[in-house]
């Protein structure tokens, strides 16, 4: 078992097809929101704090933390809102 990620390990969205994705910040700021291709990915901004995370097609995308894959991400399917963009909250996720 990998150990946990550092709180501030980076977060990255990588997309393996078309996905409408929306990152928001506290305030409902939208950061992100646009249908993400394959092969693109994001890299959720440094030092940015309360960021959630919405999605129209879960199966498309996968989340990594420190450059590992998030075990919650492989089975995400649809749409899927407020998932939490931290680096030790997205590890603690259970698999869906």
């Amino acid at each position: 078992t990998p150990p946990p990620p550092a709180a501030n390990a980076p977060i990255v969205l990588r997309f393996r097809g078309d996905a409408w994705t929306e990152v928001r910040a506290p305030g409902n700021r939208v950061l992100l929101s646009r249908i993400m291709r394959a092969g693109e990915s994001w890299e959720v901004p440094a030092g940015q704090t309360g960021l959630t995370l919405a999605t129209g097609a879960g199966q498309n995308m996968e989340i990594l933390v420190g450059g590992q894959v998030v075990p919650f991400s492989t089975d995400l399917r649809g749409v899927r809102r407020n998932i939490p963009l931290e680096p030790r909250a997205l590890m603690a996720l259970p698999a869906q």
